[in-house]
Formats: C-alpha cells, structure tokens, sequence
C-alpha cells in the first residue's frame, strides 16, 4: 500500500503526545492553508507543530518536514525521521519543530512532507508583522 493521502493539516504552537495515540494541541492556529501567523519579532524562533490528518496506507516510509519562502528559498529541513504504519490504520503525523524555526519576515510559506525525499503533501500559510498592540506584552 502506498503512503497515505494526507486529508488536512492542523498548525499549531506546540503538541504533547498522550496515552492511546492522542495529541494535545496547543496555541491552535487553524487549518492549512486557512491560516495566519503574528511574529511579534522575526529575530526570534517562532513555535510551530503540524498535525498532517491522513487516511490508510501500510509500510515504513522516511520523512522529513521542510519550511520554504514563497521564493523557494529554505527555511528548515529536519533529519529523517523513519515511520512505520501498520496495515489497516488511519495515519496522523504529528512533527513539532523544537527548537521553532526564525522566519526571515513576512511571507506566505510552503510548508512540505517529504517522504523519501519526495513531495507527499504541501500547503501553504500566511506569517505577518504584528501590529502595535496586537499582541500580549
């Protein structure tokens, strides 16, 4: 079986694994591509946890998250991470980047899972400069 159709991707802050395969997420942003990010300052790391929602698929696949500009210039590239899907199952991938990223300022970014170094799903989502005020000191 192949790699999964991925159905959506939840962005978020941060996420903490739990018993039975669930995840808690945090600092909720919304769905790709229907999402806008506020940086406060783009000299800092930005948190950020990708929850890709897919269907079935079966096999051991390596994947790796990269973050792009809307210029193709690379952000973040993580290692490989290798993941096993039994057959039968529905697959969710959770990857939270520790440390965040630091986004070089606004732009809408392409965020892709890479399985074996291959596009297996990309979206997009909208980071801006906040606004005087926009943001809890």
């Amino acid at each position: 079986m192949p790699f999964p159709e991925i159905h959506n991707v939840v962005l978020c802050e941060d996420m903490r694994p739990e018993t039975r395969g669930l995840s808690t997420l945090l600092g909720f942003f919304g769905v790709l591509p229907h999402v806008e990010v506020i940086v406060r300052d783009f000299a800092q790391p930005v948190r950020l946890g990708f929850l890709f929602l897919g269907g079935r698929g079966e096999g051991q696949f390596q994947l790796r998250l990269r973050i792009r500009t809307s210029r193709g210039r690379d952000v973040i590239t993580t290692p490989d991470l290798t993941l096993p899907i039994a057959p039968g199952t529905r697959t969710n991938i959770a990857l939270q980047l520790m440390p965040g990223p630091v986004l070089p300022g606004p732009d809408t970014y392409r965020v892709e899972l890479l399985n074996g170094g291959d596009v297996a799903h990309a979206s997009t989502f909208l980071v801006r400069q906040a606004g005087p005020g926009e943001l809890p000191t």
